[in-house]
């Protein structure tokens, strides 16, 4: 009892001298949105890293034609540097978790992150940052940090019945609607052409490409495998290698997680390096993935949720098995490490993909799928058919939803 009083103490006597250190930017900042409150709805974007303003852009594009009563800001774990903001969003204000805990009068938080708290909002949803799949368990904390749910397709459903089993009665207070994923309307509606991917990259349009993508995860094949794998890749001389790093490798020093999602390493560093010293290697800086699933001729991948995406162009997905991952990682997060790697709500498509336990073998593997490129069609299309609410609409979908969420007596 008297640790636990302890302990309570303490937390608050941090949040007492946190409000302190930001007393300052609080108050402006809460002063410039008690103004804007006035003749807008106010709007919280909230994120775990910069990279995942991605997930509001598409929505936040549609709105500018069809809206123009919504203020927003966004809040990130750390401080996001000017060279990390979208373009649309330079203009617009970020502030950090810190200053965020005080604010009040928002209306309405969007959430990336399971982790995301808003505890001063009273409508909270959970946008997501990816097709959900790897974990296996949703804890209640998280679950009861939300009350509305952007679902993408109707494998949302399935995984999130299963991931809170032991927690049913922690979901009874959410709204859950169909809305579609946003982010994949461009895609879905083919607007991202396929030459000018090929123009900015400067690929050998006269060769295969490869498109590396893996998760950012301790345990992956980036952070288990590094540069015996970039050597392999260099040595492919008859394909473009084009490599898209997940959003949080790229994190920056500045955040508190820059171990966890980085591993301590600056991948951008390495891989800028890496592709001055070959030509057949390319890095895509851009902070979208899907223009590349166009260009891409096969996908090498791990574990990541983009193989799901991949499956919506039918084509043939590598997986780099990564044993440390299932057997060590995942059961010390507290997830079924076996019900991940096997179940196939959770996978991400390891069952419709190739699998490749020795990394010498990848070329031949890389070789295999492209002349066989339609040898899993069959299992890819079953598992996009289950991806998607809407295809093509989902932020108009999105849009429609806010707008009743915030018009809600």
């Amino acid at each position: 009892m008297i640790k636990k009083i302890i302990k309570q103490a303490l937390a608050s006597l941090k949040i007492k001298v946190v409000y302190f250190l930001n007393f300052k930017e609080i108050k402006e900042f809460q002063n410039k949105l008690d103004v804007k409150a006035k003749s807008h709805k106010i709007i919280a974007l909230v994120m775990s890293t910069s990279g995942q303003q991605q997930f509001f852009e598409d929505v936040y594009n549609l709105s500018i034609i069809e809206c123009k009563h919504y203020h927003l800001f966004f809040v990130n774990e750390c401080t996001v540097h000017e060279a990390d903001k979208i373009g649309v969003f330079k203009s617009h204000s970020f502030i950090t978790y810190d200053i965020y805990q005080f604010i009040t009068g928002v209306d309405l938080a969007l959430h990336t992150e399971i982790s995301c708290r808003s505890p001063n909002v009273i409508d909270v949803c959970y946008i997501g940052h990816g097709f959900p799949g790897k974990h296996t368990v949703w804890q209640e904390e998280d679950l009861l940090s939300f009350n509305h749910y952007f679902l993408y397709g109707p494998r949302d459903r399935g995984i999130l019945s299963l991931a809170s089993k032991d927690s049913a009665d922690c979901t009874a207070h959410i709204k859950f609607l169909e809305i579609g994923y946003p982010k994949y309307d461009s895609q879905i509606n083919d607007t991202d052409p396929k030459e000018v991917t090929i123009k900015n990259l400067e690929l050998d349009p006269n060769l295969k490409t490869i498109l590396f993508a893996p998760a950012w995860d301790p345990g992956g094949a980036l952070r288990t495998y590094g540069d015996t794998l970039f050597e392999c890749f260099a040595g492919m001389h008859e394909y473009n290698v084009v490599i898209k790093l997940h959003p949080a490798s790229l994190t920056r020093d500045n955040s508190k997680q820059y171990e966890f999602y980085t591993g301590g390493v600056n991948w951008l560093e390495i891989l800028d390096e890496l592709c001055q010293k070959h030509d057949n290697i390319y890095l895509s800086k851009e902070h979208k993935i899907n223009p590349l699933f166009k260009v891409a001729d096969v996908l090498v991948t791990d574990f990541s949720g983009v193989a799901m995406g991949f499956f919506l162009e039918d084509k043939p997905v590598i997986c780099i098995d990564c044993p440390e991952y299932f057997n060590v990682i995942l059961p010390s997060w507290g997830q079924d490490g076996e019900m991940s790697k096997s179940n196939d709500l959770f996978n991400n498509g390891r069952n419709a993909s190739y699998i490749v336990e020795d990394i010498c073998s990848l070329e031949d593997t890389v070789r295999h799928a492209i002349e066989n490129s339609d040898e899993l069609s069959k299992k890819r299309k079953k598992i996009a058919s289950d991806l998607l609410y809407h295809p093509g609409k989902g932020a108009k979908y999105s849009l429609k939803a806010i707008e009743e969420i915030l018009s809600k007596e």
